[in-house]
């Protein structure tokens, strides 16, 4: 059990976590295995979540965080997505805080707009990309470069790549949202409680 294991040698340990509505992380979910070419294109988002149970259980976070809670109590922080969204500077001081470290630090990507996967226009042209990016890296690192690796990715490249061959995306359906909305319901009140914020605007579509 990976909390059991984590509380054995690293007693002392803090986590830190993000949870976002969990419907929306299976959908973006999806869209990223499309977008990197993981996932058949022509695959929708309901046969991919027949085909994938990983995508729904993913987003079961209070029952994935209960083990983690029972061993580490207050050494567990859970941040929500959607306080990211409203008040980014607001969102990492809080993390910074529970760490213990400088929260007067304001982090360049803080302000920046972060991207969504996106259906590519190629398969063939994800795919590319990704390969590209995997072995450009372990080049860099093989021969002690890792440092321009960070600069290359300060440039977004890559992410300029993926916009270029991405192709407009769908949304998911009304029939999909609520048969996701009754199978979270039970895990998102929990989560809820723990959290002591009410959480359900998650299941209104």
């Amino acid at each position: 059990m990976v909390a059991e294991r984590l509380q054995e040698h690293y007693p002392r340990a803090k986590l830190l976590c993000t949870v976002r509505n969990p419907i929306l992380r299976a959908f973006s979910d999806y869209r990223r295995s499309v977008a990197t070419g993981e996932l058949d294109r022509r695959v929708g988002f309901g046969e991919a979540l027949r085909v994938d149970p990983a995508l729904v259980t993913r987003g079961f976070y209070s029952r994935i965080l209960r083990p983690f809670r029972d061993r580490f109590a207050d050494r567990l922080c859970v941040l929500v997505y959607d306080d990211l969204e409203r008040a980014p500077l607001t969102f990492v001081q809080s993390a910074y805080r529970f760490l213990g470290v400088r929260s007067d630090y304001v982090p360049h990507m803080a302000f920046e707009a972060r991207g969504h996967a996106a259906r590519p226009r190629s398969q063939l042209v994800a795919r590319t990309a990704m390969r590209v990016q995997l072995r450009v890296s372990r080049a860099l690192r093989g021969v002690g470069l890792g440092w321009f690796l960070e600069i290359l990715k300060k440039t977004h490249l890559r992410d300029a790549v993926f916009r270029l061959n991405a192709a407009p995306g769908g949304e998911v359906c009304e029939q999909q949202w609520d048969l996701l909305a009754d199978c979270y319901r039970e895990d998102v009140e929990e989560l809820g409680q723990f959290l002591r914020r009410d959480l359900t605007a998650w299941l209104t579509m």
